[in-house]
């Protein structure tokens, strides 16, 4: 590959420069996407409630050129959300892309489910994405930032799973509210999708995938296999950047063996 081809590409995927925000960032699919991000050149603020898990995000991102900083957040709590914002607003100034990543599973049979447990999925997955994406998209506005939001949702979104039932139906939600704040974002110039993925290689799922019920898990999966979590680095880029996507908006992409397409078992 020539030089001149190199360069388009990386003109297509770069991120130098650009002020991204990530939720979820102490681990997981979140973590991983702070990294890429980091790896393309953003500048990059990593929000979670769980502090020490920013500590070694924020580690693993410092050996990458750029600001670093994170934010210790509650996303269910207007008022933090509110303040996190504005200091977040002082370490970057201006806001290119949000990931709103941060979620919250529960797998219990439905009768086991409870009233608290149903909050508290709902406060985090769709509650916490809405306050989130508002305050950040205002900042956006305000410094006339053609931005993109990309809001994690699930195969489960429209595959139903047992013991799943309110994280489910919390991002069938996720996907509604993209294409609806993608509707309210359209004056502004900001894009708004989703990704949608399946069964994700993390710490977690390793040990669970060691058991009956994980290779049932696998099984269902028409690839017949769990991603590994750089398997989404591109479609994050992709979704991210202006040059790759700027004609995307209110998408829902699904990133995830061909779960979706797999019938349902009887």
């Amino acid at each position: 590959m020539g030089d001149q081809q190199r360069d388009y590409f990386h003109s297509l995927f770069s991120l130098t420069g650009k002020n991204c925000i990530v939720t979820g960032a102490a681990s997981g699919l979140g973590r991983q996407c702070a990294l890429v991000f980091a790896k393309a050149g953003a500048n990059i603020g990593l929000v979670d409630i769980d502090n020490d898990g920013l500590l070694e995000t924020k580690k693993q991102i410092d050996r990458y050129s750029g600001t670093v900083f994170k934010q210790q957040l509650d996303l269910r709590d207007s008022k933090q959300v509110f303040q996190a914002v504005k200091e977040m607003g002082k370490e970057l100034s201006t806001f290119d892309v949000l990931v709103n990543c941060a979620g919250v599973v529960i797998f219990k049979p439905v009768f086991e489910q409870t009233e608290k447990d149903w909050d508290s999925v709902f406060d985090t997955d769709i509650k916490g994405m809405w306050l989130l994406s508002k305050e950040i998209s205002q900042y956006m506005i305000k410094a006339k930032i053609k931005g993109s939001i990309i809001n994690i949702s699930s195969a489960v979104s429209c595959r139903p799973q047992k013991n799943l039932t309110p994280y489910g139906a919390c991002k069938a939600a996720v996907n509604h509210f993209t294409k609806s704040f993608a509707n309210d974002m359209l004056p502004y110039g900001i894009r708004v999708n989703c990704l949608a993925p399946g069964g994700m290689l993390t710490e977690m799922v390793k040990e669970f995938l060691k058991t009956k019920d994980g290779a049932n898990a696998i099984n269902s999966v028409p690839l017949k296999r769990f991603a590994t979590l750089n398997e989404l680095d591109a479609c994050l880029l992709f979704m991210a950047s202006n040059a790759a996507s700027g004609y995307m908006t209110g998408s829902v992409v699904h990133l995830d063996g061909g779960l979706c397409i797999a019938p349902l078992e009887t």
